[in-house]
């Protein structure tokens, strides 16, 4: 066998990812439709179940889209968002205790963390092209938006480490009570 500069057994299980991004960092819904596209091109690895139709997860993390957000905020749960604030993607129970529970629990850890919750928005999703797999374990999808209870620095780092405090906080408390699974995957004052 040839020598070469890779062995086998490093690869690991798996497939990389995928960058798009504008040179200079401006936004625009194109970004947005090649980013997708790119994931339909996913498929070879394998990621389906027999199904034909459930996949493994594949998503987008993108730069939060604050004009949007501000927006659909505004719109849906009649607030206007303050000039600080986070969102963070939460998947809950679709049993409406369980999940109220679940945000009751969300919501005190915030608070012990010095962040208020401004308020929940069930994320629109179009189920029809998801196989029985998926639909079988489908959470609840919805968003909360927070803002710190007191006046903080605005510095990136100063956002960040509050929200990812609160939310290692949150999550593991949810954990604990395990009849109400939550999970919070993305979670930033700058992504999405």
């Amino acid at each position: 066998m040839a020598q070469s500069l890779c062995r086998l057994d490093d690869f690991k299980d798996n497939c990389g990812f995928g960058l798009i991004a504008h040179i200079k960092g401006k936004t625009s819904h194109k970004l947005l439709l090649n980013a997708i596209q790119a994931l339909t091109c996913m498929t070879h690895r394998g990621g389906v179940a027999a199904d034909g139709k459930t996949g493994d997860g594949c998503g987008l993390l993108m730069q939060k889209p604050d004009s949007f957000l501000r927006s659909v905020v505004k719109e849906s749960l009649q607030i206007e968002l303050p000039e600080l604030y986070a969102v963070g993607a939460v998947m809950l129970n679709t049993d409406d205790h369980k999940r109220g529970e679940a945000k009751s629990i969300l919501e005190q850890e915030l608070s012990a963390q010095g962040l208020r919750v401004l308020g929940w928005r069930e994320v629109p999703t179009d189920n029809s092209c998801l196989g029985p797999i998926a639909i079988e374990s489908l959470p609840a999808f919805e968003q909360v938006f927070i803002a710190p209870a007191i006046s903080v620095m605005k510095s990136t780092l100063v956002r960040d480490f509050i929200w990812g405090v609160a939310r290692q906080r949150s999550s593991w408390l949810t954990i604990i009570a395990s009849i109400l699974p939550v999970w919070a995957p993305t979670s930033s004052a700058t992504k999405v």
